[in-house]
């Protein structure tokens, strides 16, 4: 800030500038957007992935099992494990559709330094 010049009125000033400057908030949400799209669609690229696990532990009853089998005999343990991944095949080339942020012709710009102007 310009505290160095230790004027209360200028700092009261340039402090209500920065808080009422709502131009400058639309601009970093649009560019928080912009970013937060960008991300998306490179994610359309990678496969998308689940797996899952899973145990089961159970114990048949002595009137289901035949007479004279054993409790360990009766014990089941089961595990399952399971992987998927997904692509999504682009056939008809949607990727480069109007949807598609253009990052190659976006212009370059210097920042402005609002204490050098």
């Amino acid at each position: 800030m310009v505290e160095g010049f230790e004027d209360a009125k200028l700092n009261d000033l340039v402090s209500r500038a920065i808080a009422h400057n709502h131009d400058l908030r639309i601009a970093t949400a649009n560019l928080k957007e912009a970013r937060a799209l960008r991300r998306l669609t490179r994610f359309d690229l990678l496969p998308t992935v689940q797996a899952n696990a899973g145990y089961a532990n159970s114990l048949l009853s002595k009137a289901a099992a035949p007479p004279g089998t054993p409790r360990a005999a009766r014990e089941i343990e089961f595990y399952d494990a399971s992987f998927d991944a997904t692509w999504e095949l682009d056939l008809f080339d949607a990727s480069a559709g109007p949807c598609k942020p253009p990052t190659h012709n976006l212009p370059r710009r210097k920042p402005r330094c609002w204490t050098c102007s």
